[in-house]
């Protein structure tokens, strides 16, 4: 079902200003919204599963605004330091 989701809104993104890129790490998704100065619930929107498929190591196709996905490919290493530092230090809720 999550692939039926992402593939439906794959075609949404095409048609919006909304870029995706592949990703995989421990990134965090309120790490990363709040990094981006993005509102969480429309980070989560636009990548259902976020948190669930990058705890179990898959890769995912990250979906952000074209200028919030510039900031991210610019900073992706300090974003992903940032989100491990959260998991480890129990600022967040881990999903498995």
């Amino acid at each position: 079902m999550l692939t039926k989701i992402q593939k439906k809104l794959d075609t949404l993104t095409a048609n919006a200003n909304i870029e995706s890129m592949p990703i995989v790490g421990r990134y965090n998704a309120s790490a990363v919204a709040k990094y981006l100065a993005m509102d969480v619930e429309e980070f989560k929107r636009l990548n259902p599963g976020f948190d669930k498929l990058l705890s179990n190591g898959q890769f995912y196709y990250i979906r952000l605004p074209i200028d919030k996905m510039k900031i991210f490919e610019n900073k992706r290493q300090i974003i992903l330091q940032q989100s491990v530092e959260m998991i480890v230090s129990g600022s967040v809720a881990i999903s498995i």
